[in-house]
């Protein structure tokens, strides 16, 4: 009986320690961004994001959701965006730091320094973004603008 238990335990032990060796890695991120350094914000947000929705603008509840729409970040500082695999815009980033009252909107209740994301496709005025936050490995970007809509990409399926 003694030697069944002893057998028992020591299955019971090596099943646990396989058990724990076989996790998976949890991959996911939980970072804000917008108060951090240019080189640690550029460094989450590089690589292929796809845009699954946006939210607000001037209808504050307003969603419109996204299907074959992707944002990439390159290594050469560059902003390409595709809508149904036709690039849209590719230009080079501006990075351009502001102090925590000399733009219009952080989110309510928070002002900072940041650094701003502005790219221009061509048009009189650049496109211009904070870099919010990746949250369950879900990047939040919005409009400098006190009716901002917010853009909501997750890494796509390989």
């Amino acid at each position: 009986m003694k030697a069944k238990i002893i057998l028992f335990s020591l299955v019971a032990v090596l099943f646990l320690i396989g058990w724990t060796g076989c996790e998976k890695e949890d991959i996911s991120q939980n970072i804000i961004l917008y108060d951090k350094p240019l080189d640690v914000i550029q460094s989450h947000i590089q690589g292929k994001w796809e845009l699954v929705y946006e939210k607000g603008g001037y209808a504050a509840n307003s969603i419109h959701y996204y299907d074959n729409s992707y944002m990439e970040i390159t290594l050469d500082n560059r902003a390409i965006i595709t809508f149904d695999d036709v690039v849209y815009i590719d230009a080079v980033i501006k990075w351009t730091k502001v102090g925590p009252y000399e733009w219009v909107k952080l989110s309510p209740g928070k002002y900072t320094d940041t650094y701003l994301m502005e790219f221009n496709d061509r048009r009189e005025y650049p496109y211009c973004f904070v870099v919010d936050n990746i949250h369950n490995d879900t990047l939040t970007i919005y409009d400098n603008a006190c009716d901002a809509v917010f853009y909501y990409y997750i890494k796509p399926n390989k």
